[in-house]
């Protein structure tokens, strides 16, 4: 598990474990090319996939039916999430997703909003997102529950935060979650 964190951070985008992520990708998808090209994604969503490729690097990445994902620091309008719980409710799989601590007493009110935005736009559409599962993640709550363990892992839009620096290096958050 450490070398799939490892690439996670190399790559800053996804690390995948387990032996579904070294089986041939299904490029027949239906249920993913249905997510990419749902109606419920904006125009303006829909204009970064040319820079995206979200269903070739999904499947590149190895994403299958029925997998139980964790999206690392989504913000609170995530593109990602915006297809990966849709897929995942769709193919029987789960969706967690790591936010902010509210166990954390200095928790910014930044932070705060950001999470209820979140909340408030995912979780009032079981019916198109599923069962979309937030676990709070920071200084506080450092360790992921048992019941979030993964097949694959969603890395990138908390990468861009470390390498500009606006929120802790997810390398040291990782490095927390393993004891």
């Amino acid at each position: 598990m450490k070398l799939a964190f490892t690439k996670a951070l190399l790559l800053g985008v996804v690390a995948l474990h387990g032996t579904a992520a070294f089986a041939a990708p299904a490029t027949d998808d239906k249920a993913l090319h249905a997510a990419v090209n749902g109606e419920w994604r904006t125009d303006e969503a829909k204009a970064r996939d040319k820079y995206r490729h979200p269903f070739e690097s999904l499947t590149f990445w190895g994403l299958q039916p029925g997998m139980t994902i964790l999206e690392i620091q989504p913000g609170s309008q995530s593109w990602w999430t915006d297809i990966l719980a849709p897929y995942a409710k769709r193919t029987g799989g789960s969706f967690y997703v790591t936010g902010a601590d509210l166990a954390n007493p200095n928790l910014s009110e930044g932070a705060r909003k950001s999470r209820s935005s979140f909340e408030a736009r995912y979780l009032a559409k079981p019916e198109l997102y599923g069962d979309v599962r937030i676990l709070n993640w920071g200084d506080v709550s450092k360790t992921l529950p048992a019941e979030s363990s993964t097949s694959s892992l969603l890395h990138a839009r908390s990468t861009a935060g470390c390498r500009t620096n606006q929120t802790p290096c997810t390398t040291r958050s990782l490095n927390s979650t393993r004891r």
